[in-house]
């Protein structure tokens, strides 16, 4: 996952306890550095943040409540990466892989909400998740014991995604990002009736001469700007295409034509 935050880039990983900071203009800088502990929790899949409260939020895929059904988990972390605190969201998975994979936070009517985006369709895994069309997004408002879940927010039909990876949101706009589909999906969210204004507009990740498929891992996105987006991609897995490799473990600054 991947934060533009004060003129830098705060990736979390999914298995590393520190998260990495590095100049938005991706060169070497002395504000380059890794930031909390090694030894803290693993496991993260994207993060957010909130400027009303000063506060980092990192994403837990899954933990497990119970033997056969999982939560996942939003730590809130200090501008140094030091947890401050940590509550499960209150909505059950079966499956450790397919939890949230995308988060964002807003303030609204003097609340503060997380969106969290599942990674399957339906919020689901098996063959159920990969029924393209059925995108959703599972609204959290803040109460004094952590998150209690209040809507969720299904993506237009025309997002036809396999999965969902990353998710952010800034003035309304939303981006949501899919891995095997290698495709972005932009649109509007009317904040006052979670529900949004209208179909978007969906954008291939950049293909190779032939159509083929070359950001095979995109994790992570979040806006720069108006029409400037950065994505972040995870490693090539053995056996997949070696043309996947140019493009992995990477930072991609993209904009909006």
């Amino acid at each position: 996952g991947v934060i533009a935050h004060d003129g830098h880039f705060i990736i979390i990983f999914d298995n590393l306890g520190q998260v990495a900071r590095i100049a938005t203009s991706c060169f070497p800088s002395d504000g380059n550095r890794w930031l909390g502990e090694q030894v803290a929790a693993v496991g993260h899949e994207d993060i957010t943040y909130s400027a009303r409260h000063q506060r980092f939020y990192g994403l837990i895929e899954a933990v497990r409540v119970t033997a056969d059904t999982y939560h996942s988990e939003v730590v809130e972390y200090d501008h140094s990466f030091v947890p401050l605190e940590r509550h499960l969201l209150p909505f059950a998975f079966a499956s450790d892989n397919k939890g949230f994979e995308g988060l964002a936070v807003i303030h609204r009517a003097d609340h503060d909400y997380v969106l969290a985006l599942c990674e399957g369709n339906w919020c689901q895994g098996g063959r159920a998740g990969k029924q393209e069309g059925h995108g959703r997004i599972q609204i959290f408002q803040r109460v004094t014991q952590g998150w209690e879940h209040v809507h969720t927010i299904k993506l237009p039909k025309a997002v036809r995604f396999t999965d969902y990876s990353s998710l952010d949101i800034r003035d309304g706009r939303v981006a949501v990002l899919s891995q095997q589909s290698s495709q972005l999906w932009l649109g509007t969210l009317d904040l006052n009736n979670w529900e949004f204004v209208d179909a978007g507009r969906v954008w291939h990740l950049p293909r190779g001469a032939q159509g083929e498929t070359t950001y095979c891992h995109a994790e992570g996105v979040s806006w720069m700007a108006s029409d400037q987006l950065v994505v972040v991609s995870d490693k090539r897995k053995r056996g997949e295409p070696k043309r996947c490799t140019a493009k992995d473990q990477s930072v991609h600054l993209f904009r909006i034509p």
